[in-house]
């Protein structure tokens, strides 16, 4: 009977090449575009930028605190809107290689500037679910893709879809 060892040798050597995300904490920045899905025929794109900090459990699991904002230029009938958020996800990565690809999810706290002039800013709660891929360039830092898909739980006439799809610069220290 003959082995082959070809398979064995990459999943160790690939093994040896992951960076673990466990015992490290991570801030990042990153920037991209939001949509306000079901305001127009296509939504109401804006840019925005979120900031945050993700703390690494275990190999696999993280939690991440993170803070974002995205302004929606007026579009023929609509008006500009802007949406400021913060979240707190549970994440599970899937730290097996130079690329992590993850899923988070968590509740999430909106804050959205108001239909008309005349009204107050109003808050919403609501959740946000993330899925992205890290790509560890080095030690101390790494790139994310990632996209997200909120939902308001308080405000669902107005706002029942809120998306976002950005990249992210990410600085890992060691604890």
């Amino acid at each position: 009977m003959k082995y082959r060892f070809e398979p064995i040798v990459f999943c160790l050597l690939m093994a040896l090449s992951t960076e673990s995300q466990a015992d490290e904490l991570t801030i990042w920045a990153g920037a991209g575009a939001a949509n306000l899905n079901t305001l127009g025929e296509s939504g109401l794109w804006g840019a925005g930028a979120q900031l945050g900090t993700r703390l690494g459990l275990n190999d696999f699991w993280s939690i991440a605190l993170d803070a974002g904002g995205s302004y929606h230029p007026e579009s023929g009938e609509l008006p500009s809107e802007w949406v400021a958020l913060t979240s707190l996800n549970l994440r599970y990565n899937l730290d097996v290689f130079s690329y992590v690809p993850w899923l988070g999810l968590g509740p999430t706290f909106y804050l959205d500037s108001a239909p008309t002039p005349e009204q107050e800013i109003e808050a919403n709660f609501g959740a946000k679910l993330s899925l992205g891929v890290d790509w560890r360039t080095s030690r101390e830092s790494s790139w994310t893709l990632f996209a997200e898909i909120h939902a308001l739980s308080t405000d669902l006439n107005r706002y029942p879809v809120y998306s976002w799809i950005g990249v992210a610069w990410n600085y890992h220290f060691r604890l």
